[in-house]
């Protein structure tokens, strides 16, 4: 039997024992290789090389942290740029459109200031060309002494204006001219005032003249006449004038014209009319008229090269080539004649049987004395219903006084 009271209170330790028993483990273990990764992985982890390298990878993911937060910066700048740098490329266009617009403005401006040197040449050419008139005009007229002026007018509103308000013969005293002339004021036509520089309605006079007689006229004031383009021109170029032709058929129909802005130019210019701003009835006929010179069968001014049309229409008139109106050619007492004399084909394409050409001062341009004397001013636009007095019946009332348009 064994002594309990030698038995050993603890085991005793071998290390020569366990360090076999490990030893024998790892040779166990050697053969393992996830054991072998395991263990070197383990003595890398406790290890102080790893803890450093730890904390360098945390450096860099910190650095690239900053570094990708700096290139979104970077990005958004750079994109903010961009947009400002299409701002400046649109800019940059409109400068490029304003400018070209400036320069384009800049032409224009500059060949509208040469426009106007041209016609301010052209205006003081015109200008001395109608005092040149004017004073050649008014040297023909013979001496007449003082004028009365309490017994002339300037024109047929100014007869009217001083109360005188029957139609008949009155003497005018022009602005530039120290003459009288005897006129026929129509008193009748609405608004009264009208000074007749043509009147036909019989045939008594012959109309087909030569240059100086249409020039300085013809026929009886209280009959048939025709002004003459010096007393007309004399007349247009005093004031603002307007002129309305007055037209009758066979049949007693009537039918009126009116151009409310009219001037005749001088003999320089051969007598072109200026006739415009239309209204009436019998349509626009003087259109393809205006701004032609005057032409008569000794002087060709129309604009047809190879036809000569005022000696073909035995007439004196503003032709073109030729005409569209015509009221100073020969007289038939008919409508239906081969060749008219005095038609007016934008109302009828016939020849007429009577025809009145009368002018006064405008009523677009009033003067102030126009306005201040004028009752009837307010009626700007003429009635073509009114009654107008018959040539044969009132003129011949002043047959006895055999007065001439001109001396």
């Amino acid at each position: 039997m064994v002594d309990g009271g030698h038995c050993p209170n603890q085991v005793q330790e071998f290390p020569q024992a366990d360090k076999r028993m490990e030893s024998s483990t790892l040779a166990a273990d050697s053969k393992n290789p996830y054991s072998i990764i395991k263990s070197t992985t383990n003595q890398i982890l406790s290890g102080s090389t790893f803890t450093q390298l730890e904390k360098r990878l945390k450096a860099v993911e910190s650095m690239l942290e900053d570094q990708t937060l700096e290139n979104t910066n970077l990005n958004q700048t750079i994109s903010k740029q961009e947009f400002k740098l299409q701002q400046c490329d649109k800019m940059m266009n409109d400068y490029h459109k304003n400018i070209t617009n400036m320069f384009r403005l800049m032409n224009h401006l500059q060949r509208s200031i040469n426009g106007q040197k041209q016609g301010y040449r052209e205006l003081e050419k015109k200008v001395s060309g109608i005092v040149l008139d004017v004073v050649e005009t008014i040297s023909k007229v013979l001496n007449c002494g003082q004028t009365n002026p309490e017994t002339t007018f300037k024109d047929c509103q100014d007869v009217l204006a001083r109360g005188h308000t029957i139609s008949a013969v009155y003497y005018i005293t022009t602005t530039y001219s120290s003459c009288s002339i005897p006129v026929w004021c129509d008193m009748d036509t609405p608004p009264g005032g009208w000074l007749v520089i043509q009147n036909r309605f019989n045939g008594e006079v012959d109309f087909n003249r030569l240059w100086d007689e249409y020039r300085d006229g013809f026929g009886n004031i209280a009959s048939e006449f025709w002004l003459g383009l010096d007393n007309i021109f004399l007349l247009s170029n005093q004031d603002f004038y307007e002129l309305r032709f007055d037209l009758w058929d066979f049949e007693d129909n009537r039918a009126f014209a009116l151009y409310k802005n009219f001037k005749l130019d001088g003999a320089r210019d051969r007598y072109k009319i200026h006739a415009t701003d239309f209204e009436g009835s019998a349509k626009n006929g003087m259109q393809v008229h205006n701004g032609m010179r005057f032409s008569t069968p000794d002087q060709d001014n129309d604009k047809w090269l190879e036809y000569h049309c005022g000696k073909e229409w035995r007439a004196g008139w503003w032709f073109n080539n030729c005409w569209h109106s015509i009221l100073n050619g020969p007289y038939y007492n008919q409508s239906k004649v081969l060749s008219r004399g005095i038609s007016w084909n934008d109302w009828k394409p016939e020849q007429l049987a009577k025809s009145q050409m009368k002018i006064r001062p405008s009523r677009l341009h009033r003067s102030v004395e126009s306005t201040k004397h004028d009752p009837k001013a307010s009626n700007s636009k003429v009635n073509d219903e009114t009654y107008l007095p018959s040539n044969s019946q009132d003129l011949q009332n002043m047959e006895s006084s055999k007065l001439k348009p001109k001396s």
